[in-house]
């Protein structure tokens, strides 16, 4: 199942709604009040499988040793962000914006990962199959 972000603007406290209309759940991001603009999303840690954030800006977001296996990062403004750690095999990163080879470096991809044209995957270290 595939959640989809309601409102790119903000997620505090954001309902999220699976792409085919089916259950609810409820989501919350700490967003500091000192976050830089537009927004910083902590994220660390946290599970995030399957969720659909496209178009999302996630300038200054922390994304450290997030879960987000088959994610749909379509579109998404990763200027600044931390990716150590993130799990991000299968996720779609087609369309990325400003997501660099360090920072996809610093994360965990394989082949299923789809990645923004400007990367070159021989480039990053695949995680093995499994």
């Amino acid at each position: 199942m595939i959640w989809k972000v309601t409102t790119p603007r903000s997620m505090l406290g954001q309902s999220l709604k699976s792409c085919d209309g089916g259950q609810q759940m409820n989501f919350n991001a700490r967003i500091p009040a000192q976050a830089r603009p537009p927004h910083e999303f902590d994220f660390e840690g946290a599970v995030l499988r399957t969720l659909d954030f496209s178009g999302i800006n996630f300038t200054f977001a922390n994304l450290k040793r997030v879960d987000a296996r088959k994610t749909i990062f379509a579109r998404v403004n990763f200027r600044d962000a931390d990716l150590t750690g993130a799990d991000l095999r299968g996720a779609d990163l087609t369309g990325a914006r400003n997501l660099t080879i360090e920072q996809l470096q610093s994360a965990v991809i394989d082949g299923s990962t789809k990645l923004p044209d400007y990367i070159d995957r021989s480039q990053l270290r695949l995680a093995p199959a499994g």
